[in-house]
């Protein structure tokens, strides 16, 4: 789905994940593994208008529902991965995850990208802010685009509102209370979470981000 001329929402099994097609064509995380082929049809469709070139992946965790379809990705389109330095050694095999998330890749057992590597100098050069949010990992990442807020696992969607992570699959719920609060201040139109629809930014779901944040902070 569009959700504007540069802004694209592609939308799989399981979770979303987001194409900017602007001065540079970057794509924002890439789903649970068995996505693969989904994903490259719509990637294709989208890049044969814009070059037919993707210049890099922004992963925002870890999680295997975000780095699913990597390896897949990269071998049409081999463009630089990045990722938080907390969270690299998740994504490329060098630690376990964690707890639950720990069953999660024995089960779905993900490939491992070679060409993956933590944020540097290099991603300055992209038109997006990239804003450290830890609390569902160590080394969660949201991005801003324009007026466009990528927020990963931060919080979910549904109904039109914003609701909570489940427990179970946040690293700590106290940081995740202090990252939503830096989504609080921020001049964006747009919210784009992995989990749900993404939301215009009103006053009505700011007030929801805050008893998000509430609960995060006292459960």
């Amino acid at each position: 789905m569009k959700l504007s001329d540069e802004v694209m929402e592609i939308k799989l099994a399981g979770g979303n994940v987001y194409l900017i097609c602007g001065k540079k064509n970057i794509l924002i995380d890439t789903g649970i593994p068995g996505q693969s082929a989904r994903l490259l049809r719509e990637l294709n469709n989208v890049l044969s208008a814009n070059g037919n070139h993707l210049d890099a992946i922004f992963l925002t965790h870890h999680d295997v529902d975000h780095v699913g379809n990597l390896v897949s990705v990269q071998q049409t389109h081999p463009a630089r991965a990045y990722i938080h330095p907390e969270d690299l050694p998740f994504a490329s095999g060098s630690k376990h995850r964690p707890g639950v998330k720990r069953l999660v890749e024995l089960v779905l057992r993900p490939n491992v990208s070679t060409n993956l590597s933590a944020f540097c100098a290099d991603c300055d050069s992209y038109d997006l802010i990239r804003i450290a949010a830890p609390g569902h990992t160590p080394g969660h990442t949201i991005f801003q685009y324009r007026d466009f807020l990528f927020v990963g696992d931060l919080f979910k969607t549904k109904n039109g509102k914003p609701i909570p992570m489940g427990r179970a699959m946040d690293w700590n719920d106290r940081e995740m209370a202090k990252s939503l609060g830096l989504v609080l201040s921020m001049d964006v139109r747009w919210l784009c979470p992995a989990h749900g629809e993404p939301l215009l930014y009103t006053k009505t779901v700011q007030d929801e981000l805050e008893r998000v944040g509430n609960e995060y902070a006292t459960r």
